[in-house]
């Protein structure tokens, strides 16, 4: 795409002065933080918004109001684009999903083989991972999920998590920060205290069970769940609830 072709040359022009001052500085090595993650947390107008009124670096090169309108469109004409792409995902993942919606109203003019079920799971569960990979999620590995889960919590809770329960996991999550949570001491002796936890701002679980003793007899095999979690302690990620052995 030429960036003439939407009038964006001074616009251009000035974040190549940035990126590329007259005299550059001495090179240095750049920091490598393994803890800091891919989000952003920007919204897209703020940025936009950033980048119209942003007068450069000496503050004597403001776009024109012309200039801030064709930057404008542009962005608009980018954001459409990744509308459209997201939603034909979107489409799929819907389709994939609706022989495994446990609350779906509508019934199938034709049931599944089991080998087409399986096929169908494969591609829901890939078209998940997709997503929210580049929605800039973290996908946990199983190793992972057993760190962040062993030992006993805050409140002296011990999680051992059936994992033979699942016929599929998958758990992202998004955003490290901390929060607040309420403490009661044993038997009340003590007054309860606040305590600051690490916490995920978002987490995703998606699971398939299988049959099991802990899941009892009436628990649904056949079923996908996606669940969002905010503001979940990270020693406290529960897969689920009912095949958690304290």
């Amino acid at each position: 795409m030429d960036a003439g072709q939407w009038g964006l040359n001074p616009f251009f022009s000035r974040v190549s002065c940035l990126v590329s001052p007259v005299s550059p500085p001495p090179r240095c090595p750049v920091a490598d933080h393994a803890d800091r993650e891919h989000f952003i947390p920007l919204r897209v107008p703020d940025l936009v918004r950033l980048l119209c009124d942003d007068a450069g670096p000496a503050g004597d090169r403001p776009l024109s109001g012309s200039d801030q309108a064709r930057f404008r469109r542009f962005t608009d004409t980018a954001a459409a684009h990744v509308h459209a792409r997201y939603l034909d995902q979107l489409r799929r993942i819907k389709e994939a999903y609706a022989p495994f919606d446990p609350d779906a109203d509508t019934r199938p003019l034709a049931p599944l083989s089991d080998d087409d079920r399986d096929g169908r799971l494969g591609d829901l569960f890939a078209e998940v991972v997709a997503l929210l990979e580049r929605a800039n999620y973290v996908r946990l590995t199983r190793a992972e999920l057993e760190a962040v889960m062993r030992g006993a919590s805050d409140w002296g809770v011990d999680m051992d998590v059936a994992w033979d329960c699942f016929d599929r996991l998958e758990v992202f999550v998004r955003g490290k920060g901390f929060g607040k949570r309420v403490r009661k001491r044993l038997y009340g002796l003590r007054s309860p205290e606040t305590v600051t936890l690490p916490t995920f701002q978002r987490v995703l679980v998606a699971i398939k069970q299988r049959p099991h003793p802990r899941l009892g007899a009436d628990a649904d095999t056949k079923g996908v769940f996606l669940k969002l979690f905010k503001d979940i302690p990270r020693m406290a990620v529960v897969i689920v609830r009912r095949v958690r052995r304290v």
